[in-house]
């Protein structure tokens, strides 16, 4: 995975002359970006060394109002972890040790809406912080009380490696948690030729700033899309499903049947399908019903799933469906909606605004429910 390669450490700029005054609160990024930096915890009681980062973050053009792509690699002890939130699936995944994966619920994590993962390696037992920097010092629900800090007119100006620099100080407080940190935070000062960009931030470890926590110091921040690969999982990397609510399983009592189906919708909107195969596992005492087939030729499931092999469970007792990926485990819940309107061999039942699970002799078209068997040719509903 390209994301795992070697760390630049410096970015050569060299400024004009400055354009405008320091403004009250630094400027927002609302383009994609990335950016490189240092953690130093510089706490004695917390000393755990410097980490390098490396953050990516995209928003998807081809879907608008969709969740941003969003990935971080964090190097500590000379071993990279990586974190990819999945806004959509309510995920996080971490990625270590070459191909292995293990999935979180990004709600369980603190720092709602941005969220802030944390993961123990356990191949190695070493503690992982994700923060994404810059997003919380653009929140301004995360980052408040700011205010300018401007140089003593007989002094020299603030400067950060040597890079004439704005200052401000400022409170961090993430909405879940009672405590607050004080902060230093510096960003370049534009010129007709760059914009401001993030330098270094100073965390301390109460509000009063009565000592250093941790220093962050930004080496490189790039106001692109960054390379699509970037946002991909390594090949043989599979990563597992974990959500609220779970996956409802079938009893060993489900009806089981596999076919070979080749569907004809007549109608307005209707359409004649491929042959393909589908397995049904039908549990009426749990109001579970699933239908595991593979996208290949239908364009609707290929536009949303990709091609791959799909199970759809209908949860009866919550009115919720599940799309789950059997290759990736990735999952997504949907409501069944009493809007969506009765389809033809469906277990799902509409009626008077409500939602029901077909019957067993309804679905299966058994003639006589005392009879374990039977065999007939049927003309299905409008199919």
């Amino acid at each position: 995975m390209r994301f795992f390669g070697p760390l630049l450490l410096f970015q050569c700029v060299f400024s004009d002359d400055p354009v405008g005054g320091q403004p009250d609160r630094w400027a927002n990024f609302t383009s994609d970006y990335e950016f490189y930096a240092t953690k130093s915890v510089v706490n004695l009681e917390r000393n755990t060394g410097t980490e390098f980062l490396k953050f990516y973050r995209r928003l998807n053009d081809q879907r608008p109002g969709a969740d941003p792509d969003q990935i971080m690699s964090v190097r500590k002890n000379g071993i990279y972890t990586t974190a990819k939130w999945d806004f959509a699936g309510n995920k996080v995944h971490f990625l270590y040790d070459g191909f292995e994966c293990d999935t979180k619920q990004l709600e369980s994590f603190k720092g709602s809406p941005i969220f802030i993962p944390e993961f123990q390696n356990p191949e190695t037992s070493v503690d992982y912080e994700f923060v994404p920097l810059l997003e919380v010092l653009m929140s301004p629900d995360f980052v408040t009380d700011v205010k300018k800090v401007e140089p003593e007119p007989d002094l020299e100006p603030t400067s950060v490696r040597g890079k004439v620099a704005w200052q401000w100080s400022a409170r961090l407080k993430y909405p879940d948690k009672a405590a607050s940190y004080a902060l230093d935070v510096f960003y370049s000062i534009p010129t007709e030729t760059s914009v401001s960009i993030p330098l270094r931030v100073v965390q301390y470890i109460d509000e009063e700033a009565t000592a250093v926590l941790q220093v962050y110091e930004i080496f490189r921040v790039r106001l692109e899309t960054p390379p699509a690969e970037v946002f991909l999982l390594p090949d043989l990397t599979v990563c597992q499903t974990s959500h609220t609510p779970e996956i409802p399983q079938m009893s060993a009592k489900a009806w089981h049947s596999k076919l070979e189906v080749k569907d004809y919708i007549y109608g307005a909107g209707g359409f004649e399908s491929p042959v393909y195969d589908m397995s049904i596992h039908y549990d009426y005492d749990k109001k579970l019903a699933r239908y595991t087939l593979d996208t290949a030729g239908f364009a609707d499931l290929i536009n949303a799933y990709g091609l791959t092999e799909m199970e759809f469970i209908h949860d009866f007792s919550s009115d919720l469906g599940y799309a789950v990926d059997r290759v990736t485990g990735n999952c997504s819940i949907y409501s069944l909606d009493p809007s969506f309107g009765d389809d033809p061999a469906s277990d799902l039942w509409y009626h008077g605004g409500k939602i029901s699970m077909h019957s067993p002799e309804w679905f299966w078209q058994i003639p006589d429910p005392n009879e374990y068997w039977y065999k007939a040719t049927f003309q299905k509903q409008s199919m």
